[in-house]
């Protein structure tokens, strides 16, 4: 699978909301407040396929294809919705807008053409790259035998990559972890990183609700034709049923639970005086001002909510935990909550010359 983050997100495609954005411009990043970055994020994709509800961009010709499945506004996405509207927020909003606190339809980073028609990718693996040249280079060869690879489009790898090829070429704050060739002096590079935290809670449905994935997860751990079958041939005469999508078409992003009463406002608070002297940097103290602004909101969203109708778990290793195989067919659904926005950082930087001193 190329494309970690998608395949750790369920295949997802989701914006953050219009207050997350204009913090990130508050903490240094002029020019990249909400208009400025809703327009450019809507030139990144296009959006294939949609209910009626939702609008599609006017710039709608970016290279990502984004669809929504065909159940995203079936019995699963109804119940989550009236759920999120039963807590007083509205329960299905398009999360492409820049939304506030609620519930959200999410669509799939899935072209929903067929594999033929499409222009083909070429993927060398196990190809080690050491630095990327912003000059050009004489010949086909680098220094000591290595080879130079051109005509290539290069976009984002990982966080840790990322940051290592910037800083061996000379961006960043080099010269603090032993490069001596400066190309760009910024600070920023390989800083203020965030890991993702993640929780997850499932729930056996009732016996009247129709089947979720996990009938046909076993299913595929069994070889079960019998089951797999007649959805398989679904999809691959009509691209519809439950392969057609990840089965994530909901989520809601939601603010602190009890902000809404006196009694979690007083504990906020309490939570709040306890952090510290506070920092001295100026960045510290602009990122520490939106924490403190975001997590105080009731109409602002802190948890992002993912909801599922699957079993999904992590073991106390981390790894993913299968739903109960004990010949159960009891099916699950998954609400899963993770942060709207970091509350803490963290930095990844080379510590010599080297690509491979990180």
């Amino acid at each position: 699978m190329l494309g970690g983050s998608s395949g750790l997100n369920g295949l997802t495609f989701t914006a953050s909301a219009k207050a997350v954005v204009d913090g990130w411009a508050d903490l240094g990043n002029p020019g990249w407040e909400w208009p400025a970055f809703s327009q450019s994020l809507a030139q990144t994709y296009t959006l294939a396929k949609a209910p009626p509800l939702v609008a599609k961009p006017s710039s709608n010709q970016g290279p990502l294809q984004v669809s929504y499945a065909d159940d995203c506004t079936g019995r699963c996405p109804k119940v989550w919705a009236d759920t999120i509207e039963s807590l007083g927020f509205p329960g299905s909003q398009d999360t492409l807008t820049g939304q506030a606190a609620g519930g959200l339809m999410i669509p799939d980073t899935v072209d929903p053409a067929m594999v033929p028609g499409r222009a083909h990718l070429t993927v060398r693996t196990g190809v080690e790259v050491k630095k990327v040249l912003l000059e050009k280079a004489g010949g086909h060869g680098g220094t000591n035998g290595d080879a130079v690879a051109t005509g290539v489009e290069y976009t984002d790898l990982t966080t840790g990559t990322t940051t290592t090829l910037l800083e061996l070429l000379g961006i960043g704050d080099v010269r603090w972890f032993g490069v001596d060739h400066v190309v760009v002096d910024t600070p920023g590079v390989g800083e203020n990183l965030q890991n993702h935290p993640i929780t997850t809670v499932s729930f056996e449905v009732a016996d009247a609700a129709p089947p979720t994935k996990d009938v046909f997860l076993r299913a595929a751990l069994r070889q079960d034709e019998h089951v797999l079958g007649g959805p398989m041939k679904e999809y691959m005469e009509h691209h519809t049923g439950i392969f057609a999508s990840s089965g994530v078409t909901s989520a809601a992003q939601l603010p602190l639970p009890g902000l809404d009463a006196p009694e979690g406002t007083k504990e906020l608070e309490g939570l709040l005086s306890e952090t510290g002297s506070g920092p001295s940097r100026a960045f510290d103290v602009t990122h520490e001002r939106f924490v403190r602004t975001m997590v105080s909101s009731w109409s602002e969203a802190s948890g992002y909510y993912i909801f599922g109708p699957v079993y999904a778990a992590f073991n106390p290793d981390g790894t993913g935990a299968l739903p109960p195989m004990d010949g159960s067919e009891d099916s699950y659904i998954t609400v899963a909550l993770m942060l709207a926005h970091p509350l803490s950082r963290g930095s990844v930087h080379v510590t010599g010359a080297g690509p491979d001193q990180t």
